[in-house]
């Protein structure tokens, strides 16, 4: 069923090798619709090399954010985008190449008729 319109804190929490991460993002549904939990493309997913990997977003988005994280919770890159994709260099904040491994890209988005929705992909970095 839908979410009632207001600001929900949605957590994840990771665990592995005796840890555990916790990120945490304040979401506001502003109106639930049939975009509601549409999930996100990852392409090439795992990437290999340099990169770049695009991120594709239902037809009728207009824009949004895309955050990319650590397992461990560390933030990556915040992508600020328009349209229905975003280009990610495998690029940290300050310019340098991740690390092979596990990220999770964590997405808010904006839709056609003003309806707002989220999602959450893991993407897998070979080096």
């Amino acid at each position: 069923r839908p979410l009632a319109n207001g600001a929900y804190l949605v957590e994840v929490t990771l665990r592995g090798n005796g840890q555990d991460s916790v990120i945490t993002e304040t979401v506001t549904v502003l109106s639930s619709s049939g975009h509601r939990g549409a999930g996100i493309g990852l392409n090439p997913n795992p990437v290999t090399g340099n990169g770049p990997v695009e991120i594709r977003f239902p037809a009728a988005t207009l824009g949004g954010t895309a955050k990319v994280y650590t397992v461990s919770g560390e933030l990556v890159r915040r992508l600020e985008f328009v349209g229905d994709s975003v280009s990610w260099d495998l690029k940290d904040q300050r310019g340098s190449l991740v690390s092979g491994g596990l990220y999770l890209v964590l997405t808010q988005s904006a839709f056609v008729g003003g309806e707002r929705g989220g999602s959450c992909e893991r993407l897998v970095v070979l080096r």
